[in-house]
């Protein structure tokens, strides 16, 4: 039982419910058959008894101009009373892919060549929102879905505004582990504020879904703010070894504290993407072991506990084609220091990302 009280079959004005795909303080997500058009939408139900009808059919209004297929665009909305309850109904496409979260790995990351591929097809449908008037204020990785073709598509402009030639505007609402230095310091959000949330967006679905949540829910309120103002909190949550200076440079420049330092653009910070080569990507299985596999190679390690405090590091590859599995001579140490260790196994990791390494 959800917010409305609703179970799946009921009908909804004319969609008959098949399944709760998310919820939450802005109402409901149902995957629906539209039974006038023998369709099937994804709708939003938002409960319009506590503000004005005008204010939720914002984001119909918005979604509805949106004709770009990195953007979720919204084909319907209307007004119904579910329960004696004014609710907003709005139709979206249903993408059955679901979001970006669907794609990570046990160890609750996204292979790196799918997330850098993914943003850029998000920032190409920010790239249309500015275009258009408009700032998207809520980029995470719940709001990105994967399209039939594996694209990157933006959706919920729940908390979006419009904008005049680009000027900062104050939002209505904001996400908290994403809220920008500026939007602390003023209350307000510009194109540079999309960078950012792009930026940590793209940072979380390399290194870890939950660390800005993490983050954000271990520290009080005025810690996570002088993180985010002094440019400490992606140190604070940690980078997975596997993360290229090259990758690391791109998102280090779209979430700088200060954002005369940043992109300029969602366009320009796509372009730095895009230049990116990024020919092979980590996963880690539910094991617990990070694997690298390409069309020729799989690639791993093992590191070796010791009692008398020291490590080694054993880093193989395996040929597909003959299954022969080989030692990586130059990047296996014994009896060694664990910081020793750590560094072996970044640059290891960060030289098959590269394909520096066959």
């Amino acid at each position: 039982m959800a917010k409305f009280g609703l179970n799946i079959g009921d009908v909804v004005y004319k969609y008959q419910l098949q399944e709760l795909i998310g919820s939450g303080h802005f109402g409901e997500v149902w995957r629906a058959n539209d039974n006038a058009l023998d369709r099937e939408f994804a709708i939003k139900l938002l409960d319009a008894s506590g503000t004005s009808i005008d204010t939720e059919l914002m984001e119909a209004r918005i979604g509805n101009r949106m004709q770009h297929h990195n953007l979720v665009q919204v084909h319907i909305a209307d007004i119904v009373q579910i329960k004696g309850v004014d609710t907003v109904v709005i139709a979206m496409n249903y993408l059955r892919n679901g979001s970006i979260i669907s794609k990570i790995c046990a160890g609750n990351f996204v292979p790196q060549q799918l997330a850098v591929k993914t943003m850029i097809d998000t920032l190409r449908g920010l790239e249309f929102l500015h275009d258009n008037g408009f700032y998207h204020n809520d980029i995470k990785p719940q709001n990105i879905l994967i399209g039939d073709n594996q694209e990157g598509i933006l959706t919920d402009y729940g908390i979006s505004g419009a904008t005049v030639n680009g000027q900062a505007i104050t939002p209505k609402d904001q996400y908290r582990p994403h809220k920008a230095p500026e939007t602390f310091e003023n209350g307000l959000i510009d194109g540079k504020t999309e960078v950012y949330q792009a930026g940590i967006t793209l940072f979380r679905l390399v290194n870890g879904l939950g660390l800005a949540t993490e983050c954000f829910n271990n520290n009080s309120s005025a810690e996570y703010e002088k993180l985010v103002k002094e440019g400490k909190l992606l140190d604070k949550m940690g980078w997975q070894l596997f993360v290229p200076n090259s990758l690391k440079k791109i998102i280090r420049k779209a979430t700088n504290s200060d954002k005369k330092k940043r992109y300029s653009s969602v366009l320009e910070m796509r372009r730095a993407l895009e230049k990116l080569k990024l020919p092979n990507s980590w996963t880690c299985n539910s094991a617990g072991k990070y694997l690298c596999e390409n069309a020729t190679h799989i690639y791993e390690f093992e590191i070796i506990f010791k009692p008398n405090g020291l490590v080694d590091f054993v880093a193989y590859k395996t040929i597909r084609k003959s299954g022969r599995k080989q030692k990586f001579g130059k990047f296996t140490e014994k009896n060694a220091q664990r910081i020793q260790i750590t560094k072996l196994q970044r640059h290891f990791m960060t030289s098959i990302t590269e394909g520096k390494c066959k």
